[in-house]
C-alpha cells in the first residue's frame, strides 16, 4: 500500500492534468511539426501544406477553448507542458525541441490572443531552423527581432552566460556577480514583450 502523502499527491496531479487537455497539447505540436516540415517540402498553395496549416490552426483553437495561454518547457529532445512530455523527436535536424533548445530556449508561452500573422512568422523561423547549415543568427535573435507581441519565450540562464559574459568577479576574486542588463546593453530586457528572461 502506498503511504497517505504519496496517493494525495498523486490525486492532485490527476485533477490538475486532465488527459483530454494533455491530448490537445500534444495535437498542437504534432500539427505544428507535419507543418514545419510540410513548409520545407511543398509551396505555399500546395493542398497538402494548406491541410497542414489548418490542423494546426484548429489544433491551438482546441486548446484555446480550455485554456488563455499555452505555455511549454524546452527540454533537448522534448517539450513538456506541465511536467508532462507533449513532443519527443530525438533527431536533431528535424526536432523542434533540439533547434529551440540548442540556442538557449527554455519555455515558450503562446497567448490566446496570437494572431495568424504571428502564428505565421513563428512557424517560418521554425522551418527556417529546421534542418539549416546556417549559424550565422540564432534563433533567440529571430524571435527577438520578430518582436512577438503574443508568443513570449524565456532563455535559459547558461545561454545568457555564453552569449553575454559571466558578469564582474567579487572582490574575493572568486564569486562571480550576478548578471546585469545594465553591463549588456544588447540583452533582451525583462519588459520586452517577446524577449523574456
Amino acid at each position: 500500500m502506498k503511504p497517505k502523502t504519496e496517493s494525495r499527491v498523486a490525486e492532485s496531479r490527476e485533477t490538475v492534468l486532465d488527459p483530454v487537455t494533455v491530448d490537445k497539447v500534444r495535437a498542437v505540436f504534432s500539427c505544428l511539426s507535419k507543418f514545419v516540415l510540410g513548409k520545407k517540402i511543398y509551396t505555399r498553395n500546395n493542398p497538402t501544406l494548406v491541410r497542414f496549416a489548418n490542423e494546426f490552426s484548429e489544433a491551438l483553437r482546441g486548446f484555446f477553448e480550455i485554456e488563455d495561454e499555452l505555455v511549454v518547457s524546452i527540454e533537448k529532445g522534448r517539450i513538456l507542458w506541465e511536467e508532462e512530455v507533449v513532443y519527443e523527436n530525438d533527431k536533431r535536424d528535424e526536432s523542434i525541441a533540439f533547434l529551440l533548445y540548442k540556442d538557449g530556449i527554455g519555455e515558450v508561452n503562446i497567448s490566446i490572443t496570437v494572431t495568424p500573422e504571428e502564428i505565421e512568422q513563428f512557424v517560418d523561423l521554425i522551418k527556417n531552423e529546421v534542418r539549416s547549415l546556417s549559424q550565422d543568427v540564432d534563433i533567440v535573435t529571430k524571435f527577438w527581432r520578430a518582436d512577438f507581441e503574443h508568443i513570449s519565450y524565456r532563455v535559459l540562464d547558461e545561454y545568457l552566460v555564453g552569449e553575454f559574459g559571466e558578469g564582474k568577479m567579487g572582490e574575493a576574486g572568486d564569486d562571480v556577480v550576478p548578471f546585469e542588463s545594465e553591463d549588456h546593453p544588447d540583452a533582451p530586457s525583462f519588459a520586452d514583450k517577446g524577449r523574456v528572461i
